[in-house]
């Protein structure tokens, strides 16, 4: 179930608290889903243009932690609006 979510036109926010959810559901039924398979899900769901964030995370000797890659995606999800904003207004051409 988790590795069918994708952001898509969720924010960042909403797709992590809904990967988040799912972890949570599944140890309230006594299923633990493994930090490795966690990392994976939120990773798999990510457009192509997450493609360099993906393969920095994945290229690290320790893996990242859940807090780590959450604000790697909301530090990348800003950069990509304040690029967005820029070329919208005529900053870069």
């Amino acid at each position: 179930m988790m590795q069918a979510l994708c952001l898509d036109s969720k924010t960042t926010e909403e797709y992590l608290l809904k990967i988040n959810n799912y972890v949570d559901e599944l140890a309230r039924v006594g299923v633990v889903v493994q930090h490795e398979e966690y990392v994976n899900s939120i990773l798999k769901g990510l457009p192509s243009n997450y493609a360099l964030v993906v393969s920095v995370i994945k290229s690290k000797r320790h893996m990242s932690s859940i807090a780590e890659i959450e604000a790697i995606l909301y530090h990348e999800t800003h950069l990509d609006r304040c690029v967005k904003e820029t070329k919208f207004s005529g900053g870069i051409s």
